[in-house]
C-alpha cells in the first residue's frame, strides 16, 4: 500500500513564497503529488492574505495549483475560501 504525504501549512507557504531558502524544495514536494486537509488550507489562505500580502486572485491561483497537485473533495476548497474571506472571526464578538 502507497502512503501519500501530507502537506502542513508551512509547505504549501514555503512553495508560493517567492523569496524563501525552502521555496524548491517544497514545490519538489508538491510537484511529487500528496494530501492536505481543511484546516491546512484555512491558514494557508489567512497566512497568504495576510502577512505574504496576497490578492484574492493569487490565492485563488494557489489554491487552484494545490487543488491540482493534491486532489482533495471540491467541498474542501470551497471551504477554505470561505473561511478565509471572512472579515472577522465570528466569535470574537462585536467590533
Amino acid at each position: 500500500m502507497s502512503v501519500s504525504p501530507f502537506f502542513d501549512t508551512n509547505v504549501l507557504i514555503y512553495a508560493f513564497r517567492e523569496s524563501d531558502p525552502r521555496s524548491q524544495t517544497a514545490r519538489k514536494l508538491l510537484g511529487e503529488g500528496g494530501a492536505t486537509g481543511v484546516q491546512v488550507l484555512n491558514e494557508f489562505v489567512a497566512t497568504a492574505r495576510r502577512k505574504l500580502g496576497f490578492s484574492w486572485e493569487e490565492v485563488l491561483a494557489s489554491l487552484e495549483a494545490i487543488r491540482v497537485l493534491c486532489p482533495a473533495d471540491s467541498l474542501i476548497f470551497a471551504a477554505a475560501i470561505e473561511a478565509g474571506s471572512r472579515r472577522r472571526n465570528p466569535f470574537s464578538g462585536p467590533r
